[in-house]
Parts: structure tokens; C-alpha cells; sequence
């Protein structure tokens, strides 16, 4: 009996704890249910952003994506020691509902201590503000905070204007959008763009060829995918194409201590605009490119004269010069004129390296400049007697006061200087008037500081016929200053043989023909067979200008070597070969005018000619008929070398003549 109730009480209570235990723990998950989660939200990551119940003062800025970085976002953390269920955001602000996108990065059970974060963004460029978003899980507190949206910062705009605006050359006026959202749509937002061109609505760009001289202003507005806009505005003035200035002359190059100072003399014809400036350019003596810029001159009028630094000591160099013309605004950049080569050094600098004077008798005492540009005081030990001595008469003249002498003291940046009298009579003991002796230099030695400084002048008389710088001198011109070489012109040693034009027929080109000066070009747009101006030709002396004639049948042309003209506008040796660069190769000769040629034909501003001074070189070197640059009613003139005497004549472009270019002496 006992025993079988010690089996029943044990019973009792097994069943006792097992009812406990299954209450204890249905009390437990009610009460786990039951329970509500406290949440913290910050703004941004910010502590200093704390949302509470009691502020709901907290706010985020939010925009489209594109705009806003990083994205308006709240942090949320759970508090407590439950998990956190179903975290989102809500509001029923119509705002809200139609333009927010929320990125929710709280999972579906936040646990104790974890964070999540919430971005928001909007799907357009909008501005509104949400008051009291709700941040809420289905077993949380609620916390509030507001949102402000904003609208993307509107594009902008930014007008290049086109760097041509004439009659008949391309208009490209480049209008560049940034920052809004991308695709960006162009158009038209008041006043009239230049007649011929039109707006590309996909890349803002104007372009076209105008049609027609007069001022223009026009608006372009940029819309961008949210429909924020923007504007700027172009105006300026489409011009008719104008005669640009002619190169200048006298281009003269002075070495230094890495540096090269250029000076020349500014165009007499500078065509119908102003020169507002000068730019030089240069590149090594090897190559035949002389591009790398220099300096450029300004003002009113602009300087004749720069100096480019930073130069290779011992390397020779040549530069030039070009001239800009400007009317209404628009430039127009006219021929290079090209220097001699000259070599920067240390020490003692010799300018001109290679003097050149007038021998054909009286001709204009001219000097030689030694100048110090090393940084300490060169004291002259000697100064060589001209070695071979100088022909006929000529001399050194020491009565200058400049004079350098033994023992002159130069400091830095100071001068000495040697003169040469090319006598009265000409020179022509010198051999090379022959057409077929090459010139002799005499050389001049200057020591300095105990002979550990060393620099040679060289000097050189010349006269008609004398081979130099790759042709027969023709032409000297001894009008220059007496501290640079005379000038002059020479031609070529040998000819080519070719058409005037390309295909052989008359081409009426702009201000070219024997009648047509800098003031009044002919033929022109009312002559009997009208011509057209085109961009960088000019008003020539027709008779007389070769250098002139020869730009603007290049320009006309397009820049083709098949003919005459084009011919001698590629870089050539004295024999009429390409050549790519060095001492022999040229790339300065034109088509000689027929004055050039010829100065008994036409009035000519000069008496030296091929025909006048090269007569001894007739028929046996020059003979047949070479052409000229200058054209005629219906053709171009042409000098015929062998009739007795020379005659000049005109052609049609169509014949196979002789081609003998010519250059200007440099120094």
C-alpha cells in the first residue's frame, strides 16, 4: 500500500513540473510578443542628428541620385534586448508617396544592438518638404523626422566663339553644357543666328559658312532631363574677307647666351585691316619646320622686336615672323618671313656671324658687333687682320671711337665693334662675279682673357653674279642699316620646267596682274573677269612683288606644288631639289614677278633685274622662256631669254616653261 502511493505521488509530480514548466514558458513568448522595441534613429550617421520621440525636429536633405552625394540617409539601432521587426519608413504625404525612393537596408529582424541604415533619394528634380516621416517596425517605437527635397543644380553653359567669322569660311561656334542631368537638348532662345549656319539641337554647336557681312546676337538655351535650363548669349560681327599685311622684311636674328633677340621692319603693305601684332616662331636649321612658338608683340603699333629665351647653346636655329591684321574684331594672319640661321652661345657673340657687303663698288660702311654675354669681364687680347685679305680697296676702318682694340674691357652685356669699308671700287677681283667661282669670306679672329675665349667674323663682298645662299645675286640692296648685311635677291642655279596653273587654264586671281597695286588690286571682284578674295591673299604690286603674287596663287590653289608657283613654295636646294632641311635647303623662295625677271618691260621700282644684271649669264645658263608670278588679261608674263635682245611676252597657263625661283637675301 505504501508503495503504491509513493508511485502515485511521484507521478503527481512529474505532471506538476511539466504543467509549470509549460506555463512558465507560454508567460515567456507572451510576454517576448508582447514587448516593444526601442529604437534610436540619426540623421546622416550623426550623433548630433539624435531623433527622439519628443524632438521630431530632425531633417534630411535628399535630390536625385546624380545630385546628392552621398544620399540623404537615417541610421536606426536597436535598443533593446528583442529583435527588432519589419524597420521601414512611411508617410502618407502625397509628396512622399509619388517622388521618394527609400533604399532600406534594415533586415526583416534587427537584433539587439544592430544598425541599419535607410537612404532616400527622389525620381526628379523636385522641390517639396515631408513633415513627420514615420520610422517604424512592426514590433517598435515609432520615431518621426522630416525630409526636405531639393531640386538638382541647374546647368550651365559655356559659349566658345568661333575662331572665323567671314563671309565664305567655315562658322563653328562650340556651346558646351555641364552639371543638371545628362541628355542636354539645344535651342534657340532669342535673336537670329548668321545667315548660312544653323544650330545642331543634340551639341549645341553653330556652324555653317556665312552668307552674309553684318553684326549678329543670338541666345542658345540648354534644357537638360529634368527641364532645368540654361543660357548664353554670342554676338559679334560676320565680315568680308580682307587683304592681310605682307610679311615684314629685314628679319634679323642676334644670338646671346641661350637666347635669340629678332627684330624686322614692319610691312608697307598691311592691306585694308591694322596690324595688332606680331608673332615669332622658330625650329632648328636642320629641319625645314619652324613652327615652335617664340613671342608675339602687341600694342598700337605693335613693337618690332622680342627676345625668345631658353635656347640650346651651340644649336642653330631659324626664325619667323608673321603679322596679324585685325578688322571688326577678326584676325587674319599673313606670310612668314624667315631669318638667317643664327647660334646661341657663351662667351663672345658675333653679330652678324657673316657680314655681307656691297661689292660693286661705293658701297655703305658696315659693322660688325662683338658682344660679352658671359657673366664676367672679357678683356680682348687680339683682333686678327681679315684673313684672306678683303678684295680691291677694301679695309677695316678703325677711326670709331667703338672700335675693339687690344685691350679693351667688355663687361657683361657690353659691345665692341669692327668695321669694314667695301671700297670704291668694285669688287670684282673677288672671282665669284662670274657666275661660276664661289665667294671667298675673309675672317676675323677676336681672343679674349688670355686667349681662353675665341670668336671669328666673317666678311664677304658680293656682286651680280656671285653664287650665295643657293643663287645668282641679281639684286643688292644697300639701304639696310649699316649695322646688318645688305640685302638683295637671288635665283635659283638651276630651273624646273612646268605648267603656270595646275590643269592649264587662266585663273583670274585676286590682285596679281601687272596693273594691280596695295591700294588697288587687280583684277578684283568687278573686273572683266572678276576675281574672288580669299582667305590670307592680298593686295599685291602685281609687276613687281613676287612674294606677294606668289602667296595668293598658293592660297588660291589650296596649297598643291603641281605648277609654277606651287613649286617654289617647297623647301628646295639652289638646283631646284626637295630637300628636307641643313644649310643648302631653303624654304623662303616664290615665283619671281616680271620686274623680277625683266625691269626694261614695265615701270619698275628697281633697275636690278635677271636681264639687267645677269646679262653675262645669257643665253648660257638662263635661256628659253621662264614665267613670271604676274599674270596677264588672259594668262601670265613670261620672259624669253633667248631672243636677242630678252623679250618678255604673255601666255596661256597651259605651256611647259621654265621655273627659276628666287629668294631674298637673309641676314
Amino acid at each position: 500500500m505504501i508503495t503504491k502511493c509513493k508511485i502515485l505521488c511521484v507521478v503527481l509530480l512529474t505532471l506538476l513540473s511539466s504543467w509549470f514548466t509549460l506555463v512558465l514558458a507560454r508567460n515567456s513568448s507572451i510576454k517576448e510578443n508582447n514587448a516593444v522595441v526601442d529604437l534610436i534613429v540619426m540623421v546622416n550617421g550623426s550623433k548630433l542628428g539624435f531623433c527622439s520621440k519628443s524632438m521630431q525636429n530632425c531633417t534630411i536633405q535628399i535630390a536625385p541620385n546624380e545630385c546628392l552625394s552621398p544620399p540623404g540617409s537615417i541610421s536606426i539601432t536597436n535598443n533593446s534586448r528583442i529583435s527588432a521587426k519589419n524597420i521601414r519608413a512611411s508617410s502618407g504625404d502625397i509628396n512622399f508617396m509619388t517622388y521618394v525612393v527609400q533604399n532600406n537596408g534594415c533586415p526583416a529582424s534587427l537584433p539587439p544592438g544592430a544598425s541599419c541604415t535607410i537612404s532616400f533619394s527622389t525620381n526628379a528634380s523636385v522641390a517639396f518638404s515631408v513633415s513627420n516621416v514615420t520610422v517604424k517596425g512592426s514590433n517598435t517605437t515609432s520615431t518621426s523626422f522630416n525630409i526636405n527635397a531639393v531640386q538638382c543644380a541647374a546647368p550651365t553653359i559655356t559659349g566658345v566663339p568661333s575662331p572665323n567669322r567671314q563671309v565664305g569660311i567655315v562658322y563653328n561656334q562650340s556651346n558646351i553644357a555641364s552639371g543638371g542631368k545628362a541628355p542636354y537638348s539645344y535651342s534657340l532662345n532669342s535673336g537670329t543666328l548668321p545667315a548660312g549656319t544653323s544650330l545642331n539641337s543634340a551639341t549645341g554647336t553653330v556652324s555653317g559658312i556665312p552668307t552674309t557681312a553684318g553684326a549678329f546676337s543670338y541666345v542658345i538655351q540648354v534644357t537638360d532631363a529634368y527641364g532645368s535650363t540654361a543660357i548664353v548669349s554670342s554676338s559679334g560681327t560676320i565680315v568680308n574677307i580682307f587683304p592681310v599685311a605682307a610679311g615684314p622684311s629685314n628679319v634679323i636674328a642676334v644670338p646671346g647666351n641661350s637666347q635669340v633677340t629678332v627684330s624686322w621692319t614692319a610691312p608697307t603693305n598691311v592691306g585694308t585691316g591694322t596690324v595688332t601684332s606680331y608673332t615669332v616662331t622658330y625650329g632648328p636649321t636642320s629641319g625645314t619646320v619652324f613652327t615652335t612658338p617664340g613671342c608675339t608683340t602687341t600694342g598700337s603699333p605693335p613693337s618690332t622686336s622680342c627676345t625668345i629665351n631658353g635656347l640650346t647653346n651651340n644649336t642653330a636655329y631659324t626664325f619667323a615672323v608673321t603679322t596679324t591684321t585685325a578688322m571688326d574684331g577678326v584676325n587674319e594672319t599673313g606670310p612668314a618671313t624667315l631669318s638667317s640661321s643664327v647660334i646661341p652661345t657663351s662667351g663672345l657673340v658675333v653679330s652678324p656671324s657673316t657680314l655681307l657687303l656691297s661689292g660693286i663698288g661705293g658701297g655703305t660702311l658696315r659693322t660688325i658687333t662683338v658682344t660679352n654675354v658671359s657673366p664676367n669681364p672679357i678683356i680682348i687680347d687680339s683682333v686678327s687682320s681679315p684673313l684672306p685679305a678683303l678684295p680691291g680697296d677694301a679695309s677695316v676702318d678703325t677711326s670709331s671711337p667703338t672700335t675693339c682694340n687690344i685691350g679693351t674691357i667688355l663687361n657683361p652685356n657690353n659691345s665692341c665693334t669692327i668695321t669694314i669699308n667695301p671700297g670704291l671700287i668694285s669688287s670684282s677681283s673677288s672671282g665669284c662675279t662670274d657666275g661660276i667661282t664661289l665667294p671667298t669670306s675673309s675672317t676675323i679672329t677676336i681672343t679674349g682673357n688670355s686667349g681662353s675665349i675665341t670668336a671669328n667674323a666673317e666678311a664677304m663682298l658680293l656682286g651680280y653674279g656671285c653664287q650665295y645662299q643657293g643663287g645668282y645675286l641679281f639684286a643688292i640692296d644697300d639701304t639696310t642699316l649699316n649695322t646688318n648685311s645688305i640685302g638683295g635677291k637671288v635665283t635659283m642655279l638651276a630651273a624646273n620646267s612646268i605648267m603656270w596653273s595646275p590643269l592649264g587654264v587662266h585663273d583670274s586671281i585676286w590682285g596679281i596682274d601687272n596693273t594691280s597695286t596695295s591700294t588697288l588690286p587687280s583684277p578684283n571682284a568687278s573686273s572683266f573677269l572678276p576675281a574672288t578674295l580669299k582667305l590670307g591673299q592680298l593686295n599685291c604690286n602685281g609687276k613687281s612683288d613676287g612674294t606677294c603674287n606668289t602667296e595668293n596663287i598658293f592660297v588660291y590653289y589650296e596649297g598643291t606644288a603641281n605648277y609654277a608657283a606651287g613649286i617654289c613654295k617647297q623647301p628646295l636646294s639652289g638646283a631646284g631639289v626637295i630637300c628636307t632641311g641643313g644649310a643648302n635647303c631653303y624654304t623662303d623662295w616664290y615665283l619671281p614677278s616680271i620686274c623680277d625677271l625683266d625691269a626694261t618691260t614695265f615701270i619698275c621700282p628697281s633697275t636690278q633685274s635677271i636681264v639687267t644684271s645677269l646679262s653675262f649669264l645669257i643665253p648660257s645658263v638662263f635661256t628659253g622662256d621662264y614665267w613670271s608670278s604676274t599674270e596677264s588679261l588672259t594668262g601670265a608674263w613670261f620672259e624669253n631669254f633667248s631672243s636677242i635682245p630678252p623679250a618678255t611676252g604673255s601666255s596661256t597657263n597651259n605651256l611647259q616653261f621654265n621655273v627659276s625661283c628666287i629668294r631674298n637675301l637673309t641676314s
